[in-house]
């Protein structure tokens, strides 16, 4: 298994563009790591080692694609392409044709819409990249597309199409002589594309459940694919974590759903059998349709754990840190050792959790070491915040009730986590 020699340790920052500006999204390194955070040192990352996540658009100078850039350069410094929507990934990737896409072809290329990127370092002048392809925008993708609105109506290749830009790219990148430029190597034995038919594992106190059971996986401890990759974070131990955020847009039925229990659930989480979808993926994968695979949906909303290192791991899905619309996840050391992992809940009025294990991590870059490290997000207890106090008065515009929420000057007395004993 490729291991790294001296596993990175970055920070990880994010921010998103306004509005329309979601439609293609643009991502760079920044020339150094933001200050560390953690309460405890970290190993010693090599210089560079970080994670970011999209900052504003960018429009292709490529015809007939949408992309996502990459440099590490000083203020200022125009950025350079360093992988576009539709680039080969893995061998055997053709080079993308707009007239030309095929599903095949694209779990093979890279994706777009990326927001959350990871750079893992390998050595001083070599990095994987890491990048979540969040959504798709069909209407960009395909002639005759109006609006968004008209995903559903597109013919069912051009939705499978779509299916497969979904995910996650490994891409190994080298710094171009002495520039700040960084491109994609001509080897690809680093890289990866991670779609939604790739195999994951389920970890954690769910996997095994009734509720994540198929009759594709009828154990309940398999999933295929990813979805929604919003924004995550590098761990100390050199892995990625990568949020499923808005899953719920995925699915749909070809039959009333009667049951009382399982609609509760799914409009929790925002999904509606009697609304008609906007994709329609549940008219060429029957996975997707809720009447046929009921339970498939309750595989999608979690944290996903990749190794970038070795592209021929099997990604995780850790149950331990909660099923929700994970805006992403983000790891600290806490002074007595163990890891907490921070986590949002991208919906309007819902939580914030934190989630801390029961080992503690280890020291080290040997590979006993790292595998220990690994299993840390498996096991342990899952805390969801609890603020009081209002905000002040000037804060509402009166539109709505003022929610409840911490002191806008200080932490209130009374605000602390309560812990959901997932453990």
């Amino acid at each position: 298994m490729p291991n790294p020699t001296t596993p990175p340790s970055p920070t990880s920052s994010r921010a998103r563009s306004a509005g329309a500006a979601r439609s293609r999204r643009s991502a760079s390194a920044p020339s150094s790591s933001p200050p560390d955070r953690s309460s405890r040192p970290r190993p010693t990352a090599p210089p560079g080692a970080t994670a970011t996540g999209a900052a504003g658009a960018r429009p292709s100078s490529r015809s007939s694609r949408t992309s996502s850039t990459s440099s590490w350069s000083p203020p200022a410094t125009p950025t350079a392409w360093s992988c576009g929507g539709g680039d080969p990934v893995e061998d055997g990737a053709p080079p993308f044709d707009v007239d030309a896409q095929t599903p095949d072809a694209q779990a093979k290329q890279f994706g777009y819409n990326c927001d959350f990127i990871g750079w893992l370092p390998l050595g001083e002048r070599k990095a994987l990249l890491v990048v979540n392809h969040e959504y798709t925008d069909e209407q960009l993708m395909f002639a005759g597309v109006a609006d968004e609105e008209g995903a559903g109506d597109i013919p069912d290749e051009q939705k499978r199409i779509a299916v497969m830009v979904h995910g996650i790219s490994v891409v190994q990148v080298h710094r171009v002589g002495r520039t700040g430029e960084w491109r994609a190597t001509p080897e690809r034995d680093r890289n990866r594309r991670i779609t939604t038919e790739t195999t994951f594992h389920l970890t954690g106190p769910a996997a095994g459940s009734e509720y994540l059971r198929t009759s594709a996986h009828p154990e309940g401890r398999t999933v295929l694919g990813t979805l929604n990759n919003c924004a995550g974070g590098v761990t100390p131990w050199g892995t990625t974590l990568h949020g499923e955020e808005n899953f719920n847009q995925y699915f749909g039925t070809t039959a009333p759903i009667s049951d009382a229990t399982q609609l509760a659930a799914l409009r929790r989480y925002g999904v509606g059998p009697e609304d008609v979808p906007t994709r329609r993926w549940h008219t060429v994968d029957p996975r997707f349709d809720l009447s046929k695979e009921p339970n498939e949906v309750n595989r999608f909303g979690w944290v996903v754990e990749v190794d970038p290192y070795d592209p021929t791991s099997t990604p995780r899905k850790h149950t331990a840190l909660g099923r929700f619309k994970h805006e992403g996840a983000d790891v600290q050391i806490a002074t007595d050792g163990r890891v907490v992992a921070y986590s949002g809940d991208d919906e309007r009025f819902d939580y914030i959790y934190k989630f801390v294990s029961g080992k503690k991590y280890r020291e080290g870059h040997d590979r006993a070491t790292r595998q220990h490290n690994m299993t840390l997000l498996e096991d342990g207890d899952l805390y969801v915040a609890r603020f009081t106090g209002d905000s002040r008065p000037r804060r509402s515009t009166g539109a709505v009730a003022c929610p409840r929420t911490a002191s806008s000057t200080a932490p209130a007395s009374g605000s602390r986590w309560s812990s959901t004993a997932s453990r």
